[in-house]
């Protein structure tokens, strides 16, 4: 064995040491046990994004936990698959990790699809609920689910007063109240699914966009999302504790719940969601995130913005300077250096 292989056989079983037989909802729960209080889930409070409204860790866990109670009286069982198609708005999260804790699968589909494709990936998973945004998100998939056999129920986040008359259309709120009272009278079923939940059950299943065929799926355990967050980011990228984390990427992407929704929870950090890529220009001021995960074209995008701006201003100089100090620092921080910048 050459030294670099004896040194990933290391490094791998010292990574799964402190993962192996946990789950994310082992980490969801300690973060509400430990930091009750903490800021874990925000919402604008307008469109400028001029503030934020805050979820607790405690507050996220109980309409988890309410919702999981909600879904399980209407019928869904351990290890059925749901899908949600959304946002990213804090509701999304919510009804991913409710899905979880009702020791079900869940899944996220790109909202630009149509009819036929939703109704593959439905038929595929055998879903039996599908999460829904908005009016605009539910025409494709109520359409899909005309020859979907196996949904029940299409949940609406938003604008469920337009379909109410229809019976197999659900409100999103409804069902975490009707899961509240369930919960505070006899949580012994909820605790029984999520006691259900090990290291080695799906976390989620993720779909290809299907822009060069049908979609192709992937089954990831917890043990599979827990083992890469520890190794590829725990251990490169050095952020510390409770760090503030954007989310813009289509949760239907493997990268937006690695660095997003699940490493938010691994390092009990404050998730923001952006719903519209295009207003993260105007978000982030007030965000003022510790990770910002993205592609690189969108960073060329960010690249080009900020050197007009800085050509465009008399304290060119200055601005210059400002980059090369938090350069530097940057490089220390991930060194697990302390930088002082004169």
């Amino acid at each position: 064995m050459s030294k670099i292989q004896e040194f990933l056989k290391n490094q791998e079983k010292s990574v799964m040491s402190s993962v192996e037989g946990k789950t994310i909802i082992d980490y969801f729960n300690n973060n509400a046990e430990e930091f009750p209080e903490y800021p874990a889930l925000n919402t604008p409070i307008n469109s400028e994004y001029t503030g934020w409204d805050s979820v607790s860790w405690s507050a996220y866990r109980e309409t988890v936990h309410n919702l999981a109670a909600g879904l399980i009286d209407i019928g869904l069982q351990v290890e059925d698959n749901a899908f949600i198609v959304a946002n990213n708005v804090k509701e999304h999260f919510i009804c991913d990790l409710g899905i979880m804790h009702a020791g079900a699968v869940p899944s996220t589909i790109y909202k630009q699809l149509k009819s036929g494709q939703i109704e593959y990936i439905s038929n595929l998973l055998e879903a039996k609920v599908a999460f829904v945004g908005d009016a605009e998100l539910f025409e494709e998939v109520n359409k899909a689910r005309e020859n979907c056999p196996d949904m029940k129920y299409i949940i609406m986040i938003e604008d469920f007063e337009q379909y109410k008359d229809l019976d197999y259309v659900l409100s999103y709120e409804d069902l975490i109240n009707k899961g509240k009272e369930l919960n505070s009278n006899d949580k012994s079923e909820l605790e029984n699914r999520i006691n259900s939940v090990k290291s080695d059950s799906l976390a989620c299943l993720i779909f290809t966009s299907g822009t060069t065929g049908n979609p192709k799926g992937v089954m990831l355990t917890h043990e599979n999302v827990l083992f890469t967050i520890q190794s590829l980011i725990e251990q490169s990228v050095s952020l510390g504790t409770n760090p503030r984390i954007v989310s813009y990427l289509p949760m239907a992407h493997i990268a937006a719940r690695l660095t997003d929704h699940y490493q938010s929870i691994f390092r009990k950090g404050q998730l923001f969601p952006v719903p519209v890529l295009e207003d993260m220009a105007t978000a982030l001021p007030t965000i003022k995130p510790t990770l910002f995960f993205a592609v690189p074209r969108v960073w060329e995008r960010f690249q080009s913005g900020l050197i007009n701006k800085i050509n465009e201003s008399d304290k060119k100089d200055l601005a210059l300077k400002a980059i090369d100090n938090g350069l530097e620092r940057v490089e220390y921080e991930q060194r697990g250096e302390t930088h002082h910048s004169v």
